[in-house]
């Protein structure tokens, strides 16, 4: 899949889960989907366009998955060298929870 299908696959897992405003969602803004804001530089090649994703340079360099559940507990999934692998990640964990 590529980044448009993954974040809509993120939204319809929070959805799914019964967590719909209750965990961030990627927003779809005019019936198109608006990619989460940057933090900071938008070049920066390490932010993720993706909920639950986030650049881990000094532990492993690759791409870390984690979501908060129900409980708001943070839990870690993986590292992922594609940020698209790793948002498919936290999608499936999502429904699996």
């Amino acid at each position: 899949g590529n980044e448009e299908e993954a974040a809509y696959a993120y939204n319809d897992a929070i959805r799914e889960a019964g967590l719909e405003g209750v965990r961030k969602v990627n927003p779809i803004v005019d019936g198109k989907l608006a990619l989460k804001p940057p933090l900071r530089d938008p070049t920066a090649a390490q932010q993720s366009k993706y909920w639950g994703v986030t650049w881990a340079r000094k532990q492993s360099k690759q791409w870390r998955a984690t979501y908060n559940d129900a409980n708001t507990v943070k839990r870690h999934i993986g590292y992922f060298d594609e940020q698209e692998a790793a948002a498919l990640a936290v999608n499936k964990a999502i429904i699996d929870a």
